[in-house]
């Protein structure tokens, strides 16, 4: 999106981590040549409605950092929210893997207001402007390996997932009609970072670079051709691919 010179709003709890990627989304802006692009961070958790509330409050009161006379056009929304973890959760051959009646009521809570109640939280903000508009995308963003089937060790993790998908689906149903494209987008194999870089062999991990170019993908495609679920997966291990879905 950087790279076609779309203005950019960066949403999420940790301040640090969203001055980091602003300045990655500023380089490339600077790099093809888009002068007049903006990038704005924006702190906001969802499991607080106050704080959802007052972060579209602040986007739609940025016209004048944008250069333009209302910012209440959202156009996309990418949703890719997950709380961390459970402190116990351990992935099959790292640890004791935490079995379904070993789950903490409280963190499970968690997951599922962070995400689907977090979606619901969002889509009050941007879905009255984009229903008014019949124009817009949301897309979901997801591992296919808790949204398609719960494996093995992620059983404190994948519900909630899998709930979220499920909204989704249903979200694709309602608002289609209004002009309203929503997909979800179930993404298998490990995404490349420092930190998965000593998991498996280079060539085995997902390029995000390539994961984004999915994302605008979809959001261009017309609405006769609308995708509501894609899931993009690693060709090395299409043979392990669970294809009842």
């Amino acid at each position: 999106f950087a790279e076609e010179g779309y203005d950019v709003v960066l949403m999420g709890r940790r301040e640090e981590v969203l001055d980091n990627v602003r300045k990655a989304v500023e380089a490339v802006h600077q790099a093809n040549n888009h002068v007049d692009a903006k990038v704005l961070c924006v702190k906001c958790d969802v499991t607080d409605e106050t704080s959802v509330r007052q972060a579209f409050d602040h986007v739609n009161s940025s016209a004048h950092f944008f250069g333009v006379d209302s910012c209440s056009y959202i156009d996309l929304v990418m949703f890719n929210v997950a709380p961390p973890y459970p402190s116990n959760f351990k992935f099959e051959g790292w640890g004791e893997v935490i079995l379904p009646h070993q789950i903490d009521m409280d963190d499970m809570n968690r997951q599922y207001d962070t995400q689907v109640n977090g979606l619901i939280r969002i889509c009050k903000q941007v879905l009255p402007g984009m229903i008014e508009r019949k124009k817009g995308c949301i897309l979901l963003s997801g591992e296919s390996c808790c949204n398609l089937h719960g494996g093995f060790e992620f059983g404190s993790v994948a519900p909630a997932r899998a709930a979220l998908r499920s909204l989704g689906q249903s979200m694709f149903q309602a608002y289609g009609p209004m002009g309203v494209h929503v997909c979800n987008i179930n993404i298998g194999g490990i995404i490349d970072s420092p930190k998965t870089r000593s998991w498996t062999e280079r060539e085995e991990l997902t390029k995000p670079n390539e994961i984004a170019e999915q994302f605008l993908n979809i959001y261009k495609q017309k609405s006769t051709v609308w995708s509501y679920e894609v899931n993009l997966s690693p060709g090395f291990s299409s043979r392990k691919v669970n294809m009842s879905m």
